[in-house]
């Protein structure tokens, strides 16, 4: 009757010690794990359904219409630089081997070298989102949407008229910097207004 005293007591014992692991490992689990948002706290932030159905498709809205700036302008700066566009047949014939070997050399001028001002870009484009946990706490990311809308609304009325190479070259870094900002912040506040943890 001993024995099997002690046998119980030792099972026992290594029971207990395995629920007790298997509930630090739960609780470090959860300590470790993401915040997750329900629904119930989605409402109490955004308000009541109707109101989150409108921001969401404004937000959308601002997302698409920033790709479809940013494609129309990438479809736009290679037709420029490739000189697709030109009278007669098209520039890089088959029919003429000078003038495919020319635009050959053409397309490695264009692509081929990185501009000092490409470099500047990047670089500024870097620091600026590097350093975005700095202003963004004090400035908010809907403050700045509404910044970004409204620095692309007046550089899109200031660029339909004409100006020098310069200053058209500043106007499309703005509308950079507006699209980036705008495709963040809309993408930024979609994943925080989609709960899931349903």
């Amino acid at each position: 009757a001993s024995e099997s005293k002690k046998k119980d007591s030792f099972f026992s014992k290594c029971k207990k010690w395995l629920k007790n692991r298997l509930a630090k490992r739960k609780r470090t689990e959860r300590a470790n794990a993401p915040e997750q948002v329900s629904y119930d706290q989605m409402f109490m932030r955004y308000g009541d359904w109707k109101n989150v159905r409108g921001q969401i498709v404004a937000y959308l809205v601002l997302m698409f219409a920033a790709c479809y700036h940013k494609s129309h302008g990438d479809f736009l700066n290679t037709v420029l630089k490739l000189e697709t566009i030109t009278d007669g047949r098209h520039v890089a014939c088959c029919c003429d081997k000078n003038a495919l070997l020319e635009y050959g050399d053409h397309l490695g001028n264009v692509y081929g070298t990185l501009k000092p001002l490409s470099v500047w870009v990047l670089l500024c484009g870097g620091a600026l989102s590097f350093t975005c946990f700095l202003w963004d706490r004090y400035i908010g990311r809907r403050n700045a949407l509404l910044a970004a809308c409204v620095a692309g609304f007046i550089v899109s009325i200031c660029s339909c008229f004409p100006a020098s190479p310069e200053v058209i070259t500043m106007i499309s870094m703005i509308f950079g910097v507006v699209r980036m900002a705008i495709v963040v912040c809309t993408m930024s506040t979609l994943s925080e207004m989609l709960p899931y943890n349903i």
